[in-house]
């Protein structure tokens, strides 16, 4: 990430500000920090979830593995997953786990 800025509609302040980081191959990644901090935000636009169903203005450059949201949805999504802090609440309501969702 570089210069990574998000703003939701309607909001007058950032989300995020100006985040850098890098991560390589192999490494494993906590988001860790207060409430309302931002973390939630940046999961989604790691995910691709923002822009791609949530609306955000979104400044700086992302990518995973060489690919960009922007580029390709169904190949960058099929590279990542986020669990939030509540994983129920991310199931349709169709199946018990995430595995069976899966299977749908």
């Amino acid at each position: 990430m570089k210069n990574l800025t998000t703003r939701y509609p309607g909001t007058e302040q950032p989300q995020l500000r100006q985040i850098n980081a890098e991560v390589h191959t192999g490494q494993v990644v906590g988001i860790i920090g207060n409430s309302h901090s931002g973390k939630s935000t940046l999961c989604h636009v790691l995910a691709g979830v923002i822009p791609k169903m949530v609306s955000a203005e979104i400044e700086g450059d992302w990518h995973m593995f060489g690919q960009r949201v922007s580029d390709n949805w169904p190949v960058y999504n099929a590279m990542n997953g986020v669990v939030l802090q509540n994983p129920a609440g991310q199931l349709s309501g169709l199946a018990d786990t995430v595995a069976d969702e899966n299977r749908l």
